[in-house]
């Protein structure tokens, strides 16, 4: 049996050998984090998480009520990942390394791609439609991301900073990289520094 400490061993390596970028290894060490500390002493092995992952979903969606859905489920696929990643480590590093150099490579090749064919298109900037034609007391804001996403939201014009506040908190469970752990007062300490907001 393969104690769980050896697979952050491999996160530290992936971190000082700069295998994966900062946030990668992040988001993966949050999700490992999470996963591992709701088991028993006894279950704290690699092949019990491999072999019994869906229980500790279930355990983790009993401890955080809050967490459902897209998250629990990117959760568990870092938990996979790792494990996946920490096995081929473990039996043969050097084919591991060449092997996350490949499928870096390959990534670089891809964005590079998509890239080359966005150039005709000018990256717009943040728009504010006027009001929607069904909705004259509503307003569409589109908001592009620097990955060439943009996303578009409908929104009431009197929007008050605790509206806004609300939004945010109901879209927080879909980033990749959030701790449900951590209280929305830290991830968002300019909306929580306001004292005069009502709940």
């Amino acid at each position: 049996m393969t104690p769980l400490s050896e697979v952050f061993e491999l996160l530290d390596v992936a971190t000082n050998k700069n295998f994966f970028n900062d946030n990668t290894v992040q988001s993966r060490r949050v999700a490992c984090n999470k996963f591992f500390e709701i088991l028993d002493e006894d279950q704290k092995t690699v092949e019990y998480v491999r072999d019994n992952l869906d229980v500790s979903k279930t355990r983790f969606t009993n401890r955080y009520k809050d967490v459902r859905g897209n998250t629990v489920d990117s959760y568990a696929n870092r938990v996979l990942l790792v494990l996946k990643d920490f096995l081929a480590w473990k039996a043969d590093r050097s084919a591991w390394e060449r092997d996350v150099a490949a499928r870096q490579s390959a990534r670089t090749t891809a964005a590079d791609g998509e890239k080359r064919t966005r150039t005709d298109k000018p990256k717009p900037a943040a728009t504010r439609a006027p009001a929607t034609e069904d909705d004259p007391d509503a307003r569409v804001v589109t908001v592009p991301l620097p990955s060439g996403f943009e996303v578009t939201i409908k929104l009431p014009r009197e929007l008050s900073v605790a509206d806004l506040r609300r939004v945010l908190w109901a879209l927080l469970p879909y980033a990749g990289d959030w701790d449900p752990s951590v209280s929305p007062l830290q991830t968002f300490p300019q909306l929580e520094d306001r004292k005069d907001l009502s709940a």
